[in-house]
């Protein structure tokens, strides 16, 4: 029987879909943080034991040189976010402000950089907030890289 192996089956392990997805997105790969230099959700491979779909590819350095690069394809599947941390956000230009929780009494630190600010309580992400409006839902550096995209029409700085 036939092992299909796609999104639904890696959701538990974080895997992004394609369509999530944009040229310049950053991602772990084995560890490694790498930028997207192109995707193909199309892509197949099948045989009797497994089905992959999609491909992101790369750049690799070649013999440790910097000098050196090339671009190799990964099987989509091998990918995951990158998590939002006060490490990755300053990193991405944002700036930290400390303040304490009124009503608990929770440290707080609000992450911001214009009209976007990620709010983090006793380490834990708690939301990102656009121009007032509270999204729950992003947790991850391509998804705040495209929404930054979104807005502003502009790449976010991200220096890893």
């Amino acid at each position: 029987m036939t092992k299909i192996i796609q999104y639904a089956a890696f959701k538990r392990n974080m895997m992004v879909q394609a369509n999530e997805l944009r040229v310049g997105n950053w991602l772990l790969f084995e560890g490694k943080e790498v930028q997207v230099e192109s995707i193909d959700p199309l892509h197949e491979h099948k045989d009797d034991e497994v089905h992959w779909k999609g491909t992101i590819s790369i750049k690799e350095y070649l013999f440790n040189d910097s000098r050196c690069t090339g671009y190799i394809s990964k099987w989509m599947h091998k990918f995951t976010p990158i998590p939002l941390t006060p490490a990755i956000l300053v990193k991405c230009g944002f700036t930290p402000q400390y303040k304490r929780d009124s009503v608990f009494g929770n440290k707080l630190i609000n992450f911001k950089m214009g009209g976007v600010h990620v709010f983090f309580s006793d380490g834990e992400l708690k939301y990102v907030q656009i121009y007032s409006c509270t999204k729950k839902h992003i947790k991850y550096l391509h998804q705040l890289q495209n929404l930054s995209f979104a807005l502003k029409g502009m790449e976010l700085s991200v220096i890893l």
